[in-house]
């Protein structure tokens, strides 16, 4: 593979009357030459960002993605240890050819998250 996923970040601020988040994916990257590569983001198996370009220089790359809206999240409430609402979020990437590696993480909507959409 000419390219490997570190990690990938999510940021997420939340309305403060609660009923949309807007996610921002930051995609962290080792790519052992220049390339453009093909992204998808999606969200509980659900495209949320269609196919896009993501160009990678040589050595290490850390990548912002255009941000999406959740419109009335589940938002999970960290005091209550029974509330286990999350989003499982994948990005998949890849080049023009067969290599695609994916990188799944799930996401926790919360509180702590209010700020300025």
């Amino acid at each position: 593979m000419d390219f490997r996923i570190c990690d990938v970040e999510y940021m997420i601020v939340l309305k403060n009357d609660l009923s949309m988040a807007e996610i921002t994916p930051v995609l962290v990257m080792d790519a052992t030459k220049s390339q453009t590569l093909i992204a998808t983001v999606t969200i509980d198996n659900m495209e949320m960002i269609p196919s896009f370009r993501v160009p990678a220089q040589a050595g290490s790359n850390r990548i912002t993605i255009k941000s999406f809206r959740i419109f009335n999240p589940l938002v999970r409430q960290p005091d209550d240890p029974a509330d286990i609402k999350t989003y499982e979020m994948e990005l998949l990437l890849g080049t023009s050819g067969d290599q695609l590696i994916s990188h799944r993480s799930k996401i926790a909507i919360t509180p702590e998250c209010i700020g300025e959409v």
